[in-house]
């Protein structure tokens, strides 16, 4: 029999936390132990402080994390960016982002005041508890790494996406126009399409003749550049020999050796509102039809980026009534597997 608060927010609860330890532990990393579990594919920062804002009364681990982050990488992060993806999350999430917010400032970050709330209450995290100078050694850290080299904004997230998308499909060069890539990066069209129209100009993105114009990245080339080659070469300078020569594993396939892209933006909103379901005594305890009504409006509302991410979206019109408790609960089925496999 479905039940909401066990098959769907419970696994919700602990699938976003699972994700959320997984990435704080690469992110915080100096250098994972041999045998460790990697964080393979780019970390998103704003999607990953939001989602963590809103499980982590239920994993305190999580407000350590936070409390290291807002004083030692808020500075690669964007308050446009955070603004926009948080009108996706639960409204109580704002007052958790206040306290963040306010971490930051205090470390010295001026643009997070706008998000500040005095009346927003400290956590009860241990500080220090991550390395005192940031070091972005794993590959999932690229977007930060870009931002660090090009400053926090379009330019550094479109190069992101097309650097990773270009590497999960195992493609020399993936194309995608500007409306993709600020769906994608979830800026605005105009500021995105200026961004990779000045990218363009200085030649670090290639522009096609196409209408509209797709553009694009050499992901090989990139992977040189930014030196991230394979397993082999972590513990050393990758692409270098033990004598400066560079070694033929680094692109060799085309930049799959460079971390891979997922929609971490959108799934992780997801989860958040999967979780808030549990927030709501009285849809948890309402009628099946009704726990099923409220699942298609949180279906609807998610349909294109469960489809950006391959995940099967099943018509609500084949599956009427209290009938679609269960189809929503396939398609989370799939959202979790998603989200384990593609970490």
């Amino acid at each position: 029999m479905f039940a909401l608060k066990v098959d769907i927010v419970s696994r919700a609860m602990a699938c976003a936390i699972e994700i959320c330890w997984r990435q704080w532990r690469s992110l915080a990393a100096t250098g994972l132990p041999i045998g460790e579990s990697r964080v393979a594919s780019i970390l998103d920062p704003e999607a990953l402080v939001l989602l963590s804002l809103t499980v982590r009364h239920h994993e305190r681990r999580l407000d350590d994390q936070l409390l290291w982050w807002a004083a030692s990488g808020s500075s690669l992060m964007s308050v446009q960016r955070m603004r926009t993806l948080l009108s996706e999350y639960p409204v109580r999430v704002a007052k958790e982002l206040a306290w963040f917010a306010a971490m930051a400032v205090e470390a010295g970050d001026v643009r997070w005041r706008v998000l500040v709330d005095r009346k927003a209450k400290s956590p009860a995290g241990r500080p220090g508890k991550g390395p005192q100078e940031l070091q972005l050694l794993e590959p999932s850290t690229l977007m930060l790494r870009l931002r660090a080299a090009f400053g926090v904004g379009a330019k550094a997230d479109l190069l992101t996406f097309l650097l990773g998308t270009g590497s999960a499909r195992s493609e020399h060069q993936a194309w995608a126009s500007a409306e993709v890539l600020a769906k994608a990066i979830t800026f605005s069209l105009a500021s995105t399409r200026r961004a990779v129209r000045d990218m363009a100009l200085a030649r670090l993105v290639a522009a096609s003749v196409d209408r509209p114009t797709l553009y694009s990245v050499n992901a090989a080339a990139w992977a040189q550049v930014l030196q991230i080659g394979s397993a082999a070469n972590l513990g050393r300078l990758p692409g270098v020999g033990e004598k400066g020569v560079a070694e033929k594993g680094v692109g060799a396939k085309g930049g799959a050796d460079l971390p891979p892209w997922r929609f971490w933006a959108q799934m992780f909103a997801f989860l958040a509102a999967c979780v808030e379901l549990g927030d709501d005594a009285r849809i948890v305890t309402a009628p099946l039809v009704v726990q099923a009504s409220r699942l298609r409006a949180l279906a609807e509302r998610f349909r294109r980026p469960l489809g950006w991410n391959r995940i099967e979206w099943l018509d609500p019109r084949l599956f009427p009534g209290e009938r679609y408790a269960g189809a929503f609960q396939r398609v989370f089925d799939q959202v979790v597997t998603w989200v384990g496999e593609k970490a």
